[in-house]
């Protein structure tokens, strides 16, 4: 069965809609399978809410421009459901939602697609399902993203142009998520990233420009699930990483390039490898970075290297077997502090430059 509503004197069918006039209002709500929704708000004002709910195949569309539009899409299918959303202007919202339908028997390869142009934008998109995609742009000031998934082999893309975006991604704790990736890129003054990853072989990749920058990350696998692999890079001053990552063989892989910049890591490892690898780039930086094994002695690895002056490496490496650190310093004023604990392990520390100090414990 098919059904439509009509509001404001307008009448919506299958068929696209197109809406000139101030304070227009737009719903629609279909069930069935391979339904199509498409409708067009010119103005300010504008209320577009689209619901679908179906087998499969259904394609939910939504274009506004203007001021003060929001626009909700909504898909309780089996899967194959694509929602596309695009607004331009000011204090526009947002929010698609793909979920499983009634019978509960699972969501697959849904598509959530939104773009927004102005200041002052909300995005919210949640998926549920696996082979899920999401991607939301925003250009402008003061943009929010926030993505939870669900599922398997799921991917969100966010990219935000502009000041004050704020960019957050699920799941944790007690997810069901596996071998998901997160892209985030960011172009712009105070912007932040926070991502939740659970399950296993979960992915991010964060590249932030400008100033007042922050990352914080949380990777951790189920049992012996793979853990995260995060990939950051911070170009910029004042910029803030925080990595905890959890689980076999966890990788990190940071570059900071700017002054008063702090990289903070906590990696935990199940059993064996785990690898940080991290590289600064400027005056005033610091790093914090510890490594640790929760069931065996693991060999894993720490290879750091700061150039500049004034910087601080403090480097763990806790309960380890046959663990290597490397820290490479260049510039003058530096310090570097290395523990370790455990058996067979190595550490290489090199300084060049004027009035260093450096500390080194093995137990």
């Amino acid at each position: 069965m098919k059904r439509s509503a009509c509001f404001a004197g307008v009448l919506i069918l299958v068929a696209p809609l197109v809406v000139t006039a101030q304070e227009n209002v737009a719903e629609q709500y279909q069930d069935g399978t391979g339904l199509q929704m498409s409708v067009t708000q010119l103005g300010s004002g504008n209320y577009s809410l689209q619901r679908q709910e179906g087998d499969r195949y259904d394609t939910a569309e939504t274009r506004q421009s203007g001021t003060d539009n929001q626009a909700v899409s909504i898909q309780t299918t089996v899967g194959e459901g694509r929602i596309s959303i695009d607004q331009a202007g000011a204090n526009n919202q947002a929010t698609v939602v793909q979920q499983w339908g009634a019978s509960g028997d699972g969501s697959a390869a849904n598509g959530g697609y939104v773009t927004q142009e102005g200041a002052g934008n909300v995005t919210t998109l949640t998926q549920e399902g696996a082979f899920s995609y999401i991607t939301s742009l925003q250009q402008g000031n003061n943009n929010q993203h926030t993505v939870r998934q669900e599922g398997y082999l799921v991917s969100a893309q966010l990219e935000s142009y502009g000041s004050g975006n704020v960019i957050t991604v699920g799941a944790l704790p007690g997810s069901y998520i596996s071998s998901n990736g997160a892209i985030i890129s960011q172009a712009g003054d105070s912007n932040g990233v926070t991502v939740w990853q659970g399950g296993s072989a979960a992915e991010i990749t964060v590249t932030q420009q400008g100033n007042g920058n922050a990352v914080e990350s949380y990777q951790r696998s189920d049992d012996e699930g793979l853990s995260g692999r995060a990939r950051i890079a911070q170009d910029g001053s004042n910029n803030q990483a925080n990595l905890d990552q959890t689980g076999y063989r966890s990788l990190l892989e940071s570059s900071q390039v700017g002054t008063s910049n702090r990289l903070t890591v906590q990696q935990q490892s199940n059993s064996t490898r785990s690898t940080i690898i991290a590289n600064v780039t400027g005056s005033d930086n610091s790093m914090d970075v510890t490594q640790s094994n929760l069931w065996y002695r693991a060999p894993n690895s720490i290879d750091i290297a700061q150039e500049g002056n004034n910087l601080i490496g403090v480097v763990a490496q806790v309960e380890a077997t046959g663990s290597i650190s490397l820290l490479t310093q260049e510039g003058a004023f530096h310090n570097a502090h290395i523990q370790q604990t455990g058996i067979s392990n190595q550490v290489e520390l090199t300084q060049s430059g004027l009035a260093n100090t450096a500390a080194l414990m093995q137990q």
